[in-house]
């Protein structure tokens, strides 16, 4: 007879079983139930004297009651772990997006081997999924363990490991407790980032719930141990040569934007983020390689053998042609902060340095009209203030708003939305569970408040530049007819109608006198026009439309068009018509960094190659490249092109998330990281300063 301490119980064993061990050889992709083969040999030696029948008879209700039999050893190669399966008990790998952008790739289940959560229909063309999507896929006291890959909306940054070679910290405090939100239901959740990947593990049992299932999952949970080798994916050897990098290559942050993207499963290459910073792995026989590269300065590589050494090579550094304060430090010792100084707005500058962010805002005379310490900026007209909790700060209005405390249920949070010149600002409430209600504040004073209506599944409100805003949501109780309800630029209701099916995609048209939405399910490039007569007519734009925008006070909207990179065009429609005023294919060769509608021209802001002949072959293909930036003046009437800029120095490189489009008033500007000027139409249609 054995005696062991387990987690400060006692539990006891006659003799040790012989395991079998369940190996996990798959890709990712692959499903079904996981075979198990039997391995190790019975105990050799001596048995113990024995106790009497009656002390027998205890001893095995003792041990039945505290220690759960395991009937295999369940190895993932992959993801790198390993654990005991409880006896009866059945694991299955799969691969399943569930929330739009997790996958579950294995799941331990009680009772039906086949069985995998995913998202519920919960009616005629609604899914959704969270607890009580699980609740329902459950039978009356079984058992369901998921492990999940998290990922998106945006690029997921590569970091430190977050656990070390088990679980146990992590259990100490994520016990299996019943769920607040979802009667019946109890469960253990939590999260953590190991070899290069985002995982979850979702523990949900059902009631009526058997003692003995907790003490089964948690000690299968106990049993977790990370592998160290051998490497089983592409994202687990960047995890590893991400640990040799350089400590200056390594932001502070691990926020997306800032750090290196973290690449999928296979290896494929990552792209970059925010065309700062990417990552590609390969794979060759039994060795990956891995390289990471700062668009304009160099690269980093690595090879990474399956047994988890890493060997650097020589990297290759480029000619710098970007801002000092993107540059890694390079002094000795540790670095006090570089400052990072852009425009966000017009005459609106945020400094970033010593973990603050100062935004100053600028008279015409170049003197400071006030500075505030702030969160980072966004793309929104809004900043949050650092010192003041709940408090939003106007970026191109002097206007500050405080909010009341946020609920104590975070899920009934809402979205905070502004126009970019910060004159209309919605904020989103639900004061219940399936309600939305939305506040307007006008030059920061609230003016309106509309609802509560019923919440079209889980759609949050769309709001149009010149303020104007529209929402789906549902007609009544059933549930089951959706209606589109749009508000005119001070929040007043503009119309309610039935949209006759389910939808998706909301755009709101100048004023809140329109609406385009698309079916759902549907074909894809369908638009479904509505005003307050109801739905008008429908239309389909393609290939693989894309809203960009629409003409001033008009019911006209510019869509994009594109097979690929290659095939690009972009049309014009007038809804009140039903017709493609026209089409014209895309004016340059190079990337766009910004649109703007007027009422008499059409403004496309291009990333070009310059020139185009002289671009060096590479193999980072972005490292030799130039890029001039060029403005391009269609008009909106016939789509011909009535003037073109371009600029006389190349760059090596652009910001596309920070170059943008603004109109303040009656001016249009355009703001890069570095300056930012005013566009004239007298200049255009006179073609002076430059436009030909």
């Amino acid at each position: 007879m054995k005696i062991t301490l387990v987690s400060g119980l006692a539990s006891w064993s006659l003799h040790p079983r012989p395991r079998r061990h369940c190996e996990h050889d798959r890709s990712p992709g692959s499903a079904g139930i996981l075979p198990a083969r039997a391995t190790g040999s019975r105990h050799a030696g001596k048995m113990p004297a024995l106790p009497g029948i009656r002390a027998i008879g205890t001893l095995i209700a003792l041990a039945g009651s505290l220690t759960p039999a395991f009937g295999a050893t369940h190895q993932n190669r992959p993801y790198g772990f390993e654990f005991e399966v409880p006896e009866g008990w059945s694991v299955r790998a799969t691969n399943v997006s569930v929330a739009h952008y997790s996958d579950v790739f294995l799941t331990v289940n009680s009772r039906r081997p086949d069985l995998v959560i995913g998202d519920w229909q919960s009616g005629p063309g609604a899914w959704e999924f969270g607890l009580r999507a699980i609740y329902q896929q459950l039978q009356p006291g079984e058992v369901n363990v998921a492990f999940v890959l998290l990922g998106g909306p945006g690029p997921l940054a590569m970091g430190s490991d977050t656990v070390g070679n088990d679980l146990v910290p992590l259990l100490a405090t994520n016990a299996i407790k019943a769920s607040d939100q979802q009667p019946g239901l109890s469960q253990s959740n939590f999260g953590f980032f190991k070899h290069g990947m985002l995982i979850s593990i979702w523990a949900s049992l059902r009631e009526p719930i058997a003692e003995g299932d907790r003490r089964k999952v948690m000690a299968m949970l106990r049993s977790f141990r990370f592998l160290d080798a051998p490497v089983g994916c592409g994202a687990w050897a960047e995890s590893l040569a991400w640990e040799a990098l350089p400590e200056t290559l390594k932001p502070s942050s691990l926020e997306s934007w800032e750090g290196w993207p973290q690449v999928c499963q296979n290896g494929a290459d990552s792209g970059s983020s925010y065309e700062r910073r990417g990552v590609v792995v390969a794979k060759t026989g039994s060795v990956y390689s891995v390289q990471f590269t700062l668009n304009s300065i160099g690269a980093w590589r690595y090879s990474v053998s399956t047994d988890g050494k890493v060997q650097p090579e020589q990297p290759v550094i480029y000619p710098v042609g970007v801002p000092p304060w993107q540059m890694p430090t390079d002094l000795p010792g540790e670095s006090k902060g570089k400052p990072e100084t852009f425009w966000v707005d017009p005459y609106v500058q945020a400094s970033v340095g010593l973990g603050k962010t100062t935004l100053t805002w600028y008279n015409k005379d170049g003197s400071i009209k006030r500075q505030a310490a702030t969160q980072y900026p966004s793309v929104e007209g809004f900043v949050h203030l650092a010192s003041l909790e709940r408090t939003i700060q106007g970026l191109n209005e002097d206007w500050r708003i405080n909010f009341p405390s946020e609920p104590a249920k975070p899920w009934l949070a809402g979205l905070l939305r502004s126009t970019r010149n910060s004159r209309v600002c919605i904020r989103e409430r639900h004061p219940e569970q399936g309600t939305i209600v939305l506040d307007f504040y006008v030059h920061g004073k609230l003016t309106e408040t509309a609802g509560p209506f019923l919440q079209y599944m889980a759609n949050d409100f769309e709001l149009n530049e010149d303020g104007s805003a529209g929402l789906f949501v549902w007609k009544d109780e059933s549930k089951t007819r959706p209606q589109i309800v749009t508000f005119d630029p001070a929040g007043k209701l503009r119309f309610r109608v039935d949209c006759g099916g389910p939808v998706t995609g909301l755009i709101v048209a100048p004023g809140g006198k329109g609406a385009l939405a698309q079916p759902n399910p549907g074909e894809q490039n369908a638009f479904l026009w509505f005003t307050e007569r109801g739905k008008v007519r429908s239309m389909a734009i393609n290939p693989s439309a894309q809203f960009l925008g629409w003409i001033p006070e008009s019911r006209k909207s510019l869509f994009m068009t594109e097979i690929g990179t290659e095939d690009r065009h972009f049309q014009l429609i007038d809804w009140d018509t039903g017709k493609r005023l026209w089409q014209i294919p895309w004016p340059s060769d190079g990337q766009a960094l910004g649109y703007s509608l007027g009422e008499k021209v059409i403004l496309f802001a291009v990333a070009q190659p310059y020139p185009a002949s002289a671009q060096k072959s590479s193999d980072n293909a972005n490292a030799e490249k130039q890029w001039v930036r060029a403005f391009y003046a269609i008009s909106a009437q016939d789509g011909s092109i009535v003037a073109r800029w371009q600029a006389l120095f190349p760059h090596r490189s652009f910001y596309p998330d920070r170059d943008h489009f603004l109109r303040l008033g009656e001016k249009l500007f355009y703001v890069t990281v570095e300056d930012f000027t005013e566009i004239k139409l007298a200049d255009i249609m006179a073609k002076e300063h430059g436009w030909e």
